[in-house]
């Protein structure tokens, strides 16, 4: 799976929305709903990034976009971490906070390693990158559930 590829996959599984507004106390849906309003944040700044890594763009190319897209993905862990969590929801609380903390690592060591790469070592960059936002993204989806399980949603 291309850069390109996941990095669309990981915007789509933003798309996921936390429940927590059927029945549940104001702090859940209060949780819920800034939980929902970061992953909209974060879905409208990766859907504002106008080119994503691709085979033929450039190392320079790639290192914008993948800036671009690792200062929207570091403002929303930075929101997310902001946030407390309802007693029943920490652990994955806990989870998706980490699976966004490795999205931003790899994007950002992709950043720094794109700065001095070669064409061939840009080439694995890209597929290094690939391999842990497919990971991440996986993830983030469980995590994603797993809230809604323990909100009730």
């Amino acid at each position: 799976m291309s850069p390109r590829s996941v990095l669309l996959a990981l915007a789509a599984a933003g798309a996921l929305a936390v429940g927590g507004c059927g029945g549940g106390d104001d702090a859940q849906a209060s949780y819920a709903r800034a939980v929902n309003d970061a992953r909209a944040q974060l879905q409208h700044s990766l859907a504002a990034v106008p080119e994503a890594v691709s085979p033929t763009s450039s190392r320079a190319q790639d290192e914008r976009t993948l800036g671009r897209y690792h200062d929207a993905v570091h403002r929303t862990l930075t929101r997310l971490r902001t946030l407390e969590p309802p007693a029943d929801v920490t652990a994955a609380n806990a989870r998706l906070l980490a699976a966004v903390g490795r999205v931003d690592a790899a994007l950002e060591e992709a950043v720094d390693a794109l700065k001095t790469a070669t064409a061939r070592d840009a080439l694995a960059v890209r597929a290094q990158l690939a391999d842990r936002l497919g990971t991440a993204g996986h993830d983030i989806n469980a995590a994603i559930a797993d809230l809604n399980r323990g909100l009730g949603g």
